[in-house]
C-alpha cells in the first residue's frame, strides 16, 4: 500500500499532519478509522467510497470530525456539532433552482411578495425579532396563495387561531364566511351571538299587531309555510341562518302564546255568558214548574 505523508507549517508555528491513502482517503489523524457499511473511513478526515446505500454510481464523499464547521470569506456559516445538530447564524435555503420550489430556514421572517425574486420558496422561521413565533409559509399553489399541507394528521396541543377563512373537507370557503365544513358537525354546545334588536321581545309590546287568524289561515293555505319562515325549497337552495332562524321560530312561539292568551280570554267570556244563560234558564224552568203545579185539574 502506497502512503504519502504531508506536513506543513503555518505562519504562527502550528503544525498539521495529514496522510493521503491511495488517493481515496485523507486522514488528519493517521490510523484513526471506523467501519461503516463494511467500508473503512477516517474519524477525522475525508473519504471517497462506493457507498452501497446510495443508488447512484460513483464514489460518495464522506467528511468526518468531532464537529464540522463551514466557512465562507473567513466567517462561519454552517456547523454540525458533536450531537448532529445543524446550526447556522444566517438564513439556510435548500434547493433554489429556478425551476424548483425551495425551502428557506431563517430566524427573522421578512415575508415574500409573489412578484419578488425567490417568491417560490417555502419558509420555516423561528422568528425571535418581529413576530416572536414559529412561522410556516408554504409555496404559492395554483392561484390559491401560499399553502402548507399536513398529510394524515395534525394535532395541536393548545389554542389554534387563524386570521383568514378555514375550510374543512373542501377547497374553497364561500365568500362572506369564515368557516365552512363539508359534512356533519357534532358538538356539546353551540352559542350564537345576536344583536338585541333582532331578538323578538318586541312581540310582547302593547302596540304590537299580530296577523289576524283568518289572514294567517289564508297565507298558510296559499304558501304552505308560516310567514317569515323560509320554505322547504328556499332552505334546500340557500340553507338557513341559525341565529336568524332561531329568532324567527321564537317570534312564532311568542305570537302563538298571544293567540292562546286571546283565545283564553274569549273562552272565559263565553264561559261567563254560558253561566249567565244557565242561571236564566234555571229561573225560567222554576217558573214553568210553578205554573204547572198551580194549574187546576179538570174533573
Amino acid at each position: 500500500m502506497r502512503k504519502i505523508f504531508i506536513c506543513c507549517t503555518l505562519f504562527w508555528g502550528n503544525v498539521v499532519f495529514g496522510q493521503i491513502v491511495n488517493a481515496h482517503r485523507v486522514d488528519a489523524v493517521p490510523g484513526s478509522t471506523f467501519t461503516y457499511n463494511t467500508l473503512v473511513a477516517p474519524y477525522y478526515g475525508l473519504n471517497w467510497a462506493h457507498d452501497p446505500v446510495e443508488p447512484y454510481a460513483g464514489p460518495s464523499a464522506w467528511l468526518s470530525g468531532v464537529a464540522l464547521k463551514f466557512f465562507t470569506a473567513g466567517t462561519p456559516k454552517l456547523s454540525i456539532d458533536y450531537y448532529g445538530e445543524v446550526k447556522t447564524e444566517h438564513t439556510l435555503t435548500v434547493n433554489t433552482h429556478p425551476d424548483l420550489n425551495g425551502l428557506r430556514f431563517s430566524s427573522n421572517w421578512t415575508g415574500y411578495a409573489n412578484s419578488q425574486v425567490g417568491s417560490r420558496k417555502a419558509e420555516i422561521s423561528n422568528d425571535t425579532h418581529t413576530y416572536k413565533t414559529l412561522m410556516l409559509v408554504g409555496n404559492p399553489s395554483s392561484g390559491l396563495g401560499r399553502r402548507v399541507s399536513v398529510w394524515d394528521r395534525l394535532e395541536v396541543n393548545g389554542k389554534l387561531f387563524t386570521t383568514e377563512e378555514m375550510g374543512i373537507g373542501l377547497q374553497a370557503v364561500p365568500e362572506g364566511y369564515k368557516l365552512a365544513v363539508s359534512g356533519k358537525i357534532i358538538t356539546e354546545e353551540l352559542k350564537v351571538k345576536s344583536p338585541a334588536t333582532t331578538w323578538p321581545d318586541y312581540v310582547f309590546e302593547f302596540n304590537y299587531k299580530k296577523m289576524p287568524l283568518p289572514e294567517l289561515e289564508q297565507f298558510i293555505t296559499k304558501n304552505k309555510h308560516l310567514p317569515e319562515i323560509p320554505s322547504a325549497q328556499q332552505v334546500e337552495k340557500e340553507g338557513i341562518e341559525l341565529g336568524t332562524n332561531q329568532a324567527a321560530l321564537l317570534k312564532k312561539i311568542e305570537e302563538l302564546t298571544l293567540y292562546i292568551i286571546d283565545q283564553n280570554k274569549e273562552l272565559k267570556k263565553q264561559n261567563e255568558k254560558i253561566s249567565q244563560l244557565e242561571d236564566k234558564l234555571a229561573v225560567i224552568e222554576k217558573k214553568q214548574d210553578f205554573r204547572i203545579v198551580q194549574q187546576p185539574v179538570n174533573e
